[in-house]
Order: C-alpha cells, then structure tokens, then sequence
C-alpha cells in the first residue's frame, strides 16, 4: 500500500490535529467527526468500512445511512455535512455527477480496477468510481409459498399476475436506487407502451412500497409479503442468518447493478476524501470486504472473487443501460410512467 502510505504523509503534513483523534472510535459521537461517510450498502459493511478507514488513518469516521434516492436530495441540501457517499446504484452517482454535486476524484492507481469500474469514471466526469457489482432479480418467501400454495415468480412479467395481488413488497422507485433499477429494466426490457401497461397492473399487485430496497427486502424475509425483489448477493446472507427466501434469475434476464463510490462537492475534506477513494479501491480493504460476507464482485482485480457471482450463476442477465437511466430528464420521465401507473 506504497501509495496510500504517500497520501498519508500528506495528510500528516496538512493536518496534525486530525491525527491527535486517533485514540477515539468513529463512534465516539462527542467527538466531531474529521469525515462523514454516507452510505448506501448493509450498514454492517458500512461501519466495517468506516472503522477500517478509522483505524488506517487515525480519524474519527461518522456514518449516516440514505437510500440512493435519499442522498441525491442529502446532497443537494446546502447544509448537508456529509463528505463521501459509499455504495448504491451507480445511476444515483451519475446523476449527482451531472449536477455537479460530488467533485471529481483521480484515484491513483486505476491500472488494479476492472474495466466497469473506470467506465463509470469516464462517464462521470470523473466524479464516481465504481466499488462493486451484482445482479438485481426476483425474490420469494418460500414458507408463505408453501403456506399459500403457489409457485415463485419466474419471470419480470410475473409480478403483474393476479396470483400475487396485494402480496408484493418494492422499494419505492422515487426513493431507492434498488426501485428505480427495477423499473428502468422493465422499460428496457419491454418498451415504452408494455411497460406502462405492466407498470400499471404491477402497482395493483403492491402490498407496500418502501424507501430502501434492503428494507423492502428484510420485510420479505420476514414475512410481511410473499414476493419482491432483491439482489442475490443479499439474499445469500439472509439465507445464512436463517431466513427462508429464494432467489430468482428472472427468465428475461436479472439487471446487472453497479455500485459507486462519490466524494461530496461541499466537502473541504479533499486530502482525507482523496485517501478515502484510494483506500476503498484498494486490494487490502476489498478482500476485508470479501472476508465478512460482501459477496459482490469488487472491482480491485487482486481481490478474492465473488463467492456466487460466477461461471455457473444461473440464468442470463440484461445490458442494463444505466447510462441512459442515469439521466436526469429520463429518470424524471421514467418515475412519472410509474407514479401516474
């Protein structure tokens, strides 16, 4: 880590007082924090991020919590303290990228990243990097299956089925990255017009729609609603904690998700938000990630391969145009088919 050890010489040279808090936990809440990290992934690999990062570079390290919807609004409050966003759809940081909100960022050795993840840099204007990836798909309760006696979802189109009418749980597509993944793959798949039409029969089938889409899917896993949606690399852990859900490849294709990392446009924390890109990027932090159940594809190619993401995961997968999603006019055009559905 030669050249994370040069940014923190930097860091030392600009600031001794921040390194004073190293006797402290990020969770030490009176202390003011040295950086702020909002995250969109599992709050447990949130905070094993954060303390890591603490631990690496002797700061007092705080995390918030927001949905990828969320933090699009958080960053464009004028008083919002936050100093890098972690995880979430990469749509979410692209669109934030447009508008300016997070800063460009020019991590230091892009020659260990795989190619998705720089592609999100280049078409970022060099304000998002991309961390992970995973495959967004359908999601069954198994034991209110049994209970109820009907069969899981094998397709998209199936949520518009009669079969599951008041018994689907979303993530609320104009608050959660997970939500507007799910809609702007129906578009893809479908078109304008079927979409709409399936947009209008799904919502008739909503039991619920929720903020987050790992809310949305913990009430599935406690069965608050026989089926939803989710990505299968959290329905692996879920399914090692004990819950009876399944995972589904849906028959048209699952969407391939890619998760970003940003640094706040308000922040003044460059020399910190600089070591903190190059600190997550890295193979060390990545295989830590790795390790404790984060079962994405990373995007360091000296990290440990995904436990399920491999040659032999089941089904197909959609070229999910994120691109086009990440577009400000779309999106909006995109969530008002929806809404008025």
């Amino acid at each position: 880590m030669t050249i994370l050890f040069k940014a923190m010489v930097q860091l030392g040279a600009v600031s001794a007082i921040l390194l004073s808090l190293a006797n402290f936990s990020f969770a030490n809440t009176s202390i003011k924090p040295d950086f702020v990290v909002a995250c969109s992934i599992v709050q447990r690999h949130c905070d094993l991020i954060a303390q890591s990062f603490s631990k690496f570079a002797h700061l007092n390290i705080a995390t918030v919590k927001f949905s990828s919807g969320r933090m699009f609004e958080e960053l464009s409050s004028v008083n919002n303290d936050i100093d890098a966003w972690i995880g979430g759809t990469a749509e979410h940081h692209l669109l934030a990228a447009k508008n300016k909100l997070t800063r460009r960022i020019f991590p230091t050795d892009l020659r260990s990243l795989v190619e998705w993840s720089v592609d999100v840099w280049k078409n970022s204007d060099n304000r998002a990097i991309a961390l992970y990836s995973g495959t967004l798909g359908l999601v069954s309760n198994t034991k209110l299956l049994r209970i109820k006696d009907i069969q899981a979802p094998e397709c998209w189109s199936d949520l518009a089925i009669a079969t599951y009418k008041q018994d689907i749980i979303l993530p609320n597509p104009n608050k959660s990255g997970t939500g507007y993944m799910l809609i702007g793959s129906l578009y893809q798949i479908y078109g304008h017009k079927e979409a709409k039409d399936l947009f209008r029969k799904i919502s008739g089938n909503i039991k619920q729609q929720i903020g987050s889409g790992h809310d949305a899917l913990l009430t599935i896993a406690n069965g608050e609603a026989t089926v939803g949606v989710g990505f299968a690399h959290d329905v692996k852990v879920l399914q090692e904690e004990g819950y009876d859900i399944r995972f589904i490849n849906p028959c048209e294709g699952g969407s391939q998700e890619i998760g970003a990392v940003s640094l706040s446009s308000q922040s003044n924390k460059k020399v910190i938000g600089d070591l903190f890109i190059d600190f997550v990027l890295s193979e060390n932090l990545q295989n830590e990630l790795a390790n404790s159940n984060f079962y994405q594809s990373l995007s360091n190619i000296n990290t440990r391969s995904s436990k399920i993401y491999t040659e032999d995961f089941p089904g197909k997968s959609i070229d999910y145009q994120m691109y086009f999603f990440g577009q400000d006019q779309i999106r909006k055009d995109i969530l008002r088919y929806w809404n008025e559905s």
